[in-house]
């Protein structure tokens, strides 16, 4: 069904630049998007436009659930706290979002839906966006209890959401066509800074900030400021002197506004880890401790200048969001993904003592300044070869303690699949490729080049694993592991692209059908062959000749190139 014939064109671009946008801050994961389309008659039924009507993949749920329209209806009077309107749309958005939310047969996805709606012929049309439900409760929330007492939680990626929510409504509303939606791609730093204003003006709230939006830009300058040649280091806690747990040491006669910069640096030189300025209604009010252990401390939040151009913003022991030279962007965590590390070593080196690997892992990621353990079949051939550039060692089986002793050198740790170690110092060669990542330093993108040769010298097999420890934080555990699928859902999408390459006029049914057939392929593209890979771009070659449509054009990009590391045991059947 189509409710207007922009509509595929639409969604595809929204779900690109809401992508794009969350990839600013930090939140690399597949975005979906739909419209929901609720009749403005009692004759028509509810719409959810997601790709998913023309969807025949086996075993390929559509990501929007259905929902009955009686159960809206039902559901919309009882929602509290908001004006009664000639037609209440927040109320709608927010039973239409639970309902997605409670409606999903595995919980795997957290859907989010625009508070207004656009009239379209005989629709209210709903913008929406689902999100991984599994990454979202990873994401640092700030919590947060109302003077009614009621809990609420906020983070930077559900915030940009909301913005990126409400700039499809914009366009919708100014530009029933869509086209418009092309520029929201463009406009995702600025989305991006939005969405980090408002979470900081929340968590500032108690101090007075209410309503002042720019105070993410007067933290950034704040950590600017150098005094007497030093760097702006420090500690800020929004705390009520009233509290309990605040223990005020000297106390000022003449709070001191947020907004006067310099005097707040000069005081900041007073701070240490547990002695902080503390601020509220705006003012810094004195110096003292908080008593962390004391449960009214947990919603305080605390500001941490780390260095020049750089702050943190914390609640409890929670980093909520980072900001450097004005950039937000979520904290990087540490934690090391086991189930990866044992994915791969089952995937590449069958027959390995995974115990052994792990503590090995586990040891490296105490390292100071970043590390790498490599995990290699042929690792005594390895460390000869790399010799030139790597201290080749006796095998032996290594301790915790010496493990991480050795992330101390530079250069990684190469140990065969047993966990033995062959080399320590190891700096990783390889030939560049096209893959990688040049916001990345030499310790991520070397194996990736590394592992490149592996596979182009080993008939496409790689016998390699590494785990790379970087300097912010991260851990990147390569090459990527793909889960398995059904053989026939990769036969029938390059098939479905073939049969759509070969049809003279598309119309609107069919571009619905080639921008989901499109965005399959693409996440699937792993699992094809060589031959489907040639077949694929040949389809875009033909579809780039018929196709008419600037914004379709852009996605008809033959990018399709057989993997190396693909084979039969990637498929269930």
């Amino acid at each position: 069904m189509m409710i207007w014939d922009r509509e595929s064109t639409f969604r595809y671009l929204f779900e690109a630049a809401a992508g794009a946008a969350l990839k600013e801050v930090g939140f690399d994961k597949q975005m979906r998007a739909a419209l929901i389309a609720l009749p403005r008659s009692k004759d028509d039924g509810l719409v959810i436009l997601d790709g998913s009507s023309v969807r025949k993949f086996p075993r390929a749920d559509p990501v929007f659930p259905h929902m009955n329209l009686a159960d809206i209806e039902a559901k919309v009077g009882f929602v509290d706290g908001l004006e009664p309107t000639a037609r209440p749309d927040n109320k709608y958005s927010i039973v239409l979002e639970e309902g997605l939310n409670s409606h999903q047969k595995t919980g795997a996805w957290r859907f989010f839906v625009a508070p207004q709606s656009v009239t379209l012929g005989k629709y209210f049309v709903y913008a929406a966006l689902a999100a991984p439900a599994a990454a979202i409760d990873r994401v640092p929330q700030l919590s947060r209890t109302t003077s009614s007492g009621a809990a609420i939680a906020t983070s930077l990626v559900s915030g940009l959401i909301r913005q990126l929510l409400h700039r499809a409504w914009l366009y919708l509303s100014a530009d029933p066509d869509g086209y418009g939606i092309h520029s929201l791609s463009t406009q995702r730093f600025e989305l991006a800074r939005s969405a980090a204003a408002n979470l900081v003006a929340d968590a500032l709230d108690p101090s007075g900030l209410h309503g002042k939006r720019d105070s993410d830009m007067l933290l950034s300058s704040i950590s600017s400021l150098p005094y007497e040649g030093r760097v702006g280091q420090g500690v800020i806690t929004v705390a009520n002197p009233e509290l309990h747990s605040v223990m005020v040491h000297l106390h000022l006669l003449l709070p001191v506004p947020i907004e006067r910069r310099h005097a707040i640096r000069k005081l900041m030189e007073v701070t240490t880890e547990s002695k902080v300025l503390l601020l509220h209604q705006a003012e810094v009010y004195g110096v003292g401790e908080v008593d962390t252990s004391a449960q009214e401390s947990a919603e305080l939040t605390r500001i941490d200048f780390m260095e020049r151009g750089s702050w943190q913003l914390r609640q409890g022991d929670r980093v909520i969001l980072e900001v450097k030279d004005g950039i937000a962007r979520l904290p990087i965590t540490a934690d090391l993904d086991i189930t990866g590390i044992v994915d791969r070593v089952s995937w590449l080196l069958p027959g390995a003592d995974i115990d052994a690997l792990l503590r090995l892992a586990r040891a490296a990621r105490h390292n100071r300044h970043g590390a790498m353990l490599i995990i290699a079949a042929n690792a005594a051939e390895e460390a000869l070869r790399l010799a030139p550039q790597a201290w080749a060692v006796q095998p032996a089986r290594i301790d915790e303690e010496t493990m991480i002793q050795l992330t101390e050198m530079d250069g990684g740790v190469l140990v065969d699949p047993e966990g033995r170690c062959h080399a320590i110092g190891v700096i990783l060669d390889g030939v560049a490729s096209g893959m990688g990542d040049p916001a990345r330093g030499s310790r991520y993108n070397n194996p990736i080049r590394y592992l490149g040769t592996q596979r182009a010298t080993n008939e496409g097999i790689s016998n390699a694993i590494v785990v790379v420890y970087s300097t912010d934080g991260s851990i990147d555990i390569l090459p990527s592991y793909p889960p398995r699928v059904e053989r026939a859902l990769v036969e029938h999408l390059v098939s479905r692209l073939q049969y759509l390459a070969g049809v003279s006029i598309l119309g609107d049914h069919g571009l619905e059908d080639l921008s989901t057939t499109l965005r399959r392929l693409r996440e699937e593209k792993f699992y094809l062959s060589a031959r489907q890979c040639d077949a694929v771009n040949d389809a875009l070659d033909r579809l780039t000749q018929v196709v008419t449509d600037v914004a379709v054009k852009e996605m008809l990009i033959p990018e399709f190139e057989a993997d190396p590391r693909m084979d039969e045991e990637r498929f269930l059947s």
